[in-house]
């Protein structure tokens, strides 16, 4: 589906914030990650006693303006063996105050809103951004972090979705937010370098932006961006590719998946999981193992499944884990999709006179092809009858456009007609169904 990232006509200003690259080492910041191994219950408090050990880093940049930041606003950095995990305090003198109208994930607004910002570039030739407003709603995307990126690079990347968690608390005079980023959504099978880069900025929605990092051109201004200091990661066990996967086009129905990930080692076994849901915000759902297990043929890993999609127009969201047999994540594969409408209907006109001899139905089956054949009908009804005037039964044998045409002979007098349709097919919950209305004139 085409997600509702950004408003297009601000995709220059986001290009223009990828600059030439070249920025005094001496003067950009450092942030250290600190490992742990404690567990965490991920509410945005930041309680653990395992932060109170991190050092903290504070916001000292106001965008565009040579003052500090009129509030303050600190992180730290953690990570375990799986995952990287920054915690955010936001003073607010005015909780009130705060704004958040973004009202689903990857929704634009999220980066209007009182919100922050964490910009990961771990040198695998992407940086990711991740963004959660004081409300919890979430947006991301990834970008390639080369010179001269062009505008369908940009508009591909912000299409991108990782399976990552963000949750949010908010105090009498501040507010905080937790945010929990497998090292498996950022295809760090793809290699690269070992250092990495990054950036964390702030919206106030009232005062202004302030960020970690010197920058002068935004928050994506790359080559301003500090080092992430501390991790010690095998980049060795990530062995897919996950970065040119694309899921296909999802629509009601049974969904025959088949994907090929590319993989560096020649043998193996993998579990694959996976979890299908309506879309809601907060934190994920945890995923099922899919039998039978994945093996690695021709360096590539084979990953084929079915998906049932119930529910038409309304976001939804399915993600794949690839894991080790120990259940340690490879790599995971995140789409957010709407499900069109199962069945379009339409009429040419509102108005038919008996000299036109026959009222064409104009069809739209929108349904996964291994649906089919969906059984449709089609009754006539003069407005106000309970019996239909015209039956019909027809048989779509394929997704796409079709025509029917039903006789106008058969309707007996003047005057304003509905025409009822139902659809049916097999993996649906139940039928799909409408009403057209028209005027005949005899």
């Amino acid at each position: 589906m085409r997600k509702s990232k950004i408003q297009w006509r601000l995709l220059p200003l986001l290009l223009s914030c990828i600059p030439v690259f070249g920025a005094a080492p001496g003067e950009l910041p450092v942030a250290k990650a600190v490992q742990i191994s404690e567990a965490i219950s991920l509410d945005g408090r930041m309680q653990e006693a395992f932060w109170e050990k991190i050092p903290e880093q504070h916001l000292r940049h106001a965008v565009g303006r040579r003052i500090a930041p009129l509030q303050d606003t600190s992180f730290k950095i953690a990570y375990t063996s799986d995952f990287l995990l920054v915690g955010i305090r936001c003073a607010e003198q005015e909780m009130d105050k705060l704004s958040f109208r973004a009202e689903q994930r990857d929704d634009a607004q999220v980066c209007s809103d009182d919100s922050v910002e964490f910009l990961l570039q771990p040198g695998n030739g992407f940086y990711y951004q991740f963004a959660v407003n004081a409300d919890g709603m979430v947006y991301d995307g990834r970008r390639p972090d080369a010179e001269g990126i062009t505008a369908a690079q940009m508009r591909g990347g912000l299409l991108w979705d990782g399976a990552w968690e963000a949750m949010v608390h908010r105090d009498r005079d501040y507010w905080s937010a937790e945010l929990r980023i497998p090292f498996a959504i950022l295809d760090l099978g793809i290699g690269g370098a070992d250092v990495w880069r990054m950036n964390l900025g702030r919206t106030e929605s009232r005062l202004g932006y302030s960020s970690w990092a010197p920058v002068e051109k935004g928050f994506h201004d790359l080559p301003r961006y500090g080092e992430l200091q501390g991790l010690q990661l095998d980049r060795n066990f990530y062995c897919l590719d996950l970065s040119q996967v694309q899921m296909p086009e999802l629509c009601v129905g049974s969904n025959r998946l088949a994907l090929s990930i590319p993989c560096k080692i020649a043998s193996g076994q993998f579990q694959l999981r996976h979890s299908l849901r309506i879309w809601q915000p907060g934190l994920l759902p945890e995923r099922r193992q899919v039998a039978p297990l994945l093996t690695v043929e021709n360096g590539q890993l084979a990953v084929k499944m079915d998906l049932n999609i119930s529910h038409p127009e309304i976001l939804q969201e399915c993600i794949l884990e690839v894991c080790d047999m120990d259940g340690r994540s490879l790599g995971s594969l995140t789409h957010l999709f709407w499900p069109p409408k199962p069945l379009k209907i339409s009429l040419p006109w509102s108005f038919f006179l008996s000299a036109d001899r026959t009222l064409p139905v104009l069809c739209q089956l929108q349904i996964s092809p291994n649906s089919t054949p969906a059984a449709l009908q089609l009754q006539l009804y003069r407005k106000g009858w309970t019996l239909p005037t015209l039956k019909k039964h027809v048989l779509l044998r394929k997704p796409g456009a079709s025509t029917h045409i039903l006789p106008l002979r058969k309707l007996p007098e003047t005057g304003e007609y509905q025409l009822h349709w139902k659809l049916d097919f097999p993996g649906a919950n139940e039928p799909s169904q409408g009403t057209e209305s028209f005027f005949f004139l005899k």
